[in-house]
């Protein structure tokens, strides 16, 4: 009997080949927007550029990304950043790019959802998470 298309493929399959499309291209991004919706997130990729002597961002690529295959891409990323930093050390952040603390909710937010208060504590667990390594 086929397989369905939502049941995992067995312990022993293969993994899939990876070809690449005749338009594939390689971008460099230091910079990234998040938009999001209750179906996917979408990240903008973009490289600063100066030479106008303020900051612009030049925006080049968007890929839009279901939630379940970002939470994936999460746990690689994360599993890639620890790999590198037993080998490597901690990865330095300069403090103007550190990330502020995701702001309390408001006593409206909180009358209007109380997951506002969850939501917040969540967002400055990783907050916490990611700054601490960085105070060394």
């Amino acid at each position: 009997m086929a397989r369905k298309h939502n049941e995992l493929a067995p312990p022993d399959a293969p993994p899939p080949v990876l070809e690449r499309e005749p338009d594939f291209t390689s971008k460099y991004a230091n910079n990234v927007r998040f938009h999001s919706t209750v179906h996917d997130l979408t990240l903008i990729f973009g490289q600063s550029d100066v030479t106008s002597g303020s900051e612009v961002v030049r925006q080049h690529t968007a890929i839009t990304i279901p939630w379940s295959v970002l939470k994936l891409a999460l746990y690689y990323a994360a599993v890639n950043v620890a790999v590198h930093e037993v080998y490597n050390g901690i990865i330095p952040v300069p403090p103007q790019q550190k990330p502020p603390r995701f702001p309390e909710p408001t006593a409206e937010m909180l009358a209007e959802n109380p997951k506002s208060q969850q939501a917040a504590d969540a967002a400055n667990k990783i907050w916490e998470d990611f700054t601490s390594p960085l105070e060394g």
